[in-house]
């Protein structure tokens, strides 16, 4: 889910660009600045993160792997970036870009791409490419369900066969996202959002906020689909509140002390009536693209909390309208509206006009001047120890498995 921000940024002035990638990304555009740029404790951040190394080093996981001679980088507003990451790679050419025509432009003959968006195009023009380290953790774009489309596609070749290889950013967003999606429970079982519809009218009635939407959590049950790093994230948050936590993963049964049950992906379907409140925290594949349709809400208890920080893509728009509509659904809150046009609903669209919901567009992995802002200097240091790493063939970390898309 983040990726789209960074496309959009890609076509814009560098300006425009600056105001994503700097150390903050929705304060408006950020001017250029010449900050000094802090040695990193690079082994705190993968134990932080919780990153795992590659099982076989870039030289023999990248099929066709070579020495890099050059280097697209997607720079931030800091003027002394690129010579920062020039450090870790002597004799490799590093070439900064602004916007997505520039990409085109230098792409020929182009080892691999940092803090750039995997997209299509990139691989069908890029001969040379080999390597693309993701400013961002959704991958959608270039795997078998785009995040902002429904249609589901084939791998592309260079993935399958492992002549590209993507790194993303795991586990660094994880934490706005998750406080994001607290905040979006909270502000739904407490009824907050009725309240500023009642401010805006400039007329209170308490006794027109139903008892249904003033919740204590303490208590209750929360479902994560998708115990990654933002499902962990949100399951401690949960815990600490007085939930008791249940989740669903692919990987296995394991999962931190906070977590009373974790279940595989295929017991969804029983574990979702257990539950007071659902958080979608997973990748979007072909196996979770519409997973929560009407017979899906039908499995869940009557008046149930959903809210999605994963992709628009994974829930059906119109039987949640449905649902929420019947009283099925309790409440719900929406990072990623529409998977075919996120952050721009048409005006007419019924998910303006659905009760009890709440939508935000593509915020939740923002943080505006803090040491999250657009992953803060972690997403640097991961990005710089991966290009450290990738220009003698040694083991890269967070890569993605294009089997299954994540």
């Amino acid at each position: 889910m983040r990726a789209i921000a960074l496309a959009i940024a890609l076509l814009c002035p560098v300006a425009a660009y600056s105001q994503i990638a700097g150390t903050a990304n929705l304060g408006g555009p950020q001017a250029m600045v010449s900050t000094p740029i802090p040695d990193s404790d690079f082994a705190a951040i993968a134990g932080k993160l919780g990153l795992v190394e590659s099982a076989k080093p870039a030289s023999e996981l990248i099929k066709g792997w070579r020495k890099p001679k050059k280097i697209l980088v997607a720079v931030d507003n800091n003027i002394n970036r690129l010579a920062w990451l020039q450090a870790a790679v002597p004799g490799v050419q590093l070439v900064a870009v602004h916007n997505k025509a520039e990409v085109l432009a230098q792409l020929a003959d182009a080892d691999a791409l940092i803090r750039l968006p995997c997209e299509r195009d990139y691989l069908e023009r890029g001969k040379m490419l080999h390597w693309i380290q993701q400013g961002s953790v959704s991958v959608a774009g270039c795997f078998q369900v785009g995040e902002h489309s429904d249609v589901v596609r084939e791998l592309p070749a260079a993935l399958a066969d492992s002549s590209v290889v993507i790194t993303n950013l795991s586990g660094v967003l994880a934490r706005p996202l998750a406080e994001h999606a607290i905040a979006m429970m909270m502000t739904l079982g407490r009824g907050l959002d009725l309240a500023v519809k009642q401010q805006e009218q400039r007329h209170f009635q308490r006794d027109a906020i139903p008892p249904g939407r003033l919740w204590v959590f303490r208590g209750r049950t929360l479902l994560v689909v998708g115990l990654g790093a933002i499902g962990t994230n949100v399951a401690e948050i949960a815990h600490g509140l007085g939930m008791t936590v249940i989740a669903t993963r692919n990987s296995g049964h394991q999962g931190p002390a906070f977590v009373s049950y974790v279940g595989l992906a295929d017991e969804l379907p029983a574990l979702v009536g257990k539950a007071d409140v659902v958080v979608l925290a997973a990748p979007l594949t072909p196996q979770t693209r519409h997973l929560f349709d009407a017979a899906m809400f039908g499995r869940m208890k009557k008046g149930t909390l959903l809210v999605n920080v994963a992709s628009g893509g994974e829930v059906v728009s119109a039987d949640l309208v449905t649902a929420l509509k019947s009283g099925q659904i309790g409440g719900a809150g929406l990072d990623l509206a529409d998977p075919a046009n996120p952050s721009g609903l048409n005006p007419g669209d019924p998910l303006f006009d659905a009760p009890n919901l709440i939508m935000t567009p593509e915020t939740a992995s923002h943080a505006v001047e803090t040491p999250d802002a657009s992953g803060g200097e972690d997403m640097w240091a991961i990005a710089r120890e991966n290009l450290r790493r990738y220009a003698p063939g040694e083991r890269l970390y967070a890569v993605v498995d294009p089997k299954r898309g994540y």
